[in-house]
């Protein structure tokens, strides 16, 4: 599947825009980052709460975040989203901005690619592959108590004696410290852990922040 397959239509704010005046898109849609325009054309995005926090009112693209094609794959887009935190991937090539992806619905594929569609996380393993060793790493997880629901295996963009895979491990579990922490006894480079409790609680936390100072 690729991104351009859950392409949302949400539209961009304009530059200079009222902070409050987004409170309706950003309470349809459950989202804390907003795609900006500056002369119609896509410009970054806005982290809303960065902005209450330096107590601006206007609207600025405060996120250096270029658009993402709408032909790139699921993985390969996932450690940015993890990474940056977003709530909201702008999908266009160049500054043409076509919609955006909201990122519980890209989540959501990625569970029900990997496996099945429960409470769960995926954990996120960079590996040499001379040191790929899926049946290890499966024995390291089920010794903490977890099960395996479904594995994907790429190679890294990087080249010759240095690449490495990325390993996405889906397990049944959202509370993933003891995996991680027998992952890294043993050797293994976890890179990314998504779906876990705590990365839900902090965007509802953020996303409840937000709702909170726009209705005041």
């Amino acid at each position: 599947m690729r991104i351009s397959d859950l392409i949302t239509d949400i539209p961009m704010v304009k530059k200079d825009s009222n902070l409050k005046e987004t409170v309706a898109m950003i309470s349809k849609y459950k989202i804390f980052h907003v795609p900006v325009s500056e002369e119609n054309k896509y410009a970054g995005i806005c982290d809303l709460l960065e902005l209450i926090k330096q107590e601006k009112e206007k609207i600025s693209p405060n996120m250096s975040m270029p658009l993402t094609d709408p032909d790139a794959e699921l993985l390969d887009v996932l450690p940015i989203v993890y990474q940056q935190q977003l709530t909201v991937l702008p999908v266009g090539i160049d500054t043409n901005y076509y919609g955006s992806v909201i990122v519980w619905d890209l989540l959501r594929h990625m569970a029900i690619e990997l496996g099945v569609d429960t409470a769960s996380s995926i954990l996120v393993l960079e590996v040499p592959p001379r040191d790929y060793d899926l049946s290890r790493i499966v024995h390291l997880i089920e010794a903490e108590g977890a099960k395996v629901y479904g594995v994907s295996v790429r190679d890294s963009i990087s080249a010759g004696e240095s690449s490495s895979l990325n390993i996405m491990i889906k397990i049944n579990t959202g509370d993933v410290r003891r995996v991680v922490a027998s992952l890294e006894r043993f050797g293994y480079n976890v890179t990314n852990v998504m779906f876990s409790k705590e990365m839900e609680a902090l965007y509802r936390e953020r996303y409840e922040s937000l709702m909170r100072y726009l209705k005041t």
